[in-house]
């Protein structure tokens, strides 16, 4: 048995408690046979419960790996597309711009209308660019996200 000192109408007393282990160890001593099957099954219950909760918690952490691997291999692929994309095209107009070079037979012609192909298409972008690249970019990355396979 422990004590305790307590101060009670200005006198210190010991106070004797029970403890924790020995309560423990009394409590299991009077457990009635049924008791002790209720005890055994309520312990299974609780071992299922945490094993579902990690089988759970493993699932998600598999879906979650699974759709950032996905969404980091489209980005993946659509970087490389435009960067393709953009080296073809800066090829094709300096032959382009060389090419009109040569049919117009004055010396950087070729290049200034190239420019001015390109501002014109610049100025298209920037006037339809919610038509064109906002809108269908959201809805793309929404599909990314929110896709029910």
């Amino acid at each position: 048995n422990r004590r305790i000192w307590t101060r009670r109408l200005g006198k210190w007393r010991r106070k004797s408690t029970i403890s924790p282990i020995k309560f423990t160890a009394i409590f299991k001593k009077n457990l009635t046979p049924m008791e002790n099957e209720l005890k055994k099954e309520l312990t299974d219950t609780m071992d299922d419960l945490k094993g579902h909760f990690e089988l759970y918690v493993d699932l998600y952490k598999l879906k979650t790996a699974k759709r950032v691997s996905e969404i980091l291999s489209k980005v993946l692929k659509a970087f490389i597309f435009i960067s393709l994309t953009l080296i073809i095209l800066m090829f094709s107009s300096f032959a382009m711009a060389f090419y009109l070079d040569s049919i117009l037979e004055i010396q950087g012609i070729g290049f200034a209308l190239m420019a001015l192909f390109f501002l014109v298409v610049f100025i298209c972008l920037w006037i339809f660019r919610r038509v064109l690249l906002e809108q269908p970019t959201i809805k793309s990355v929404i599909n990314l996200f929110f896709a029910n396979k």
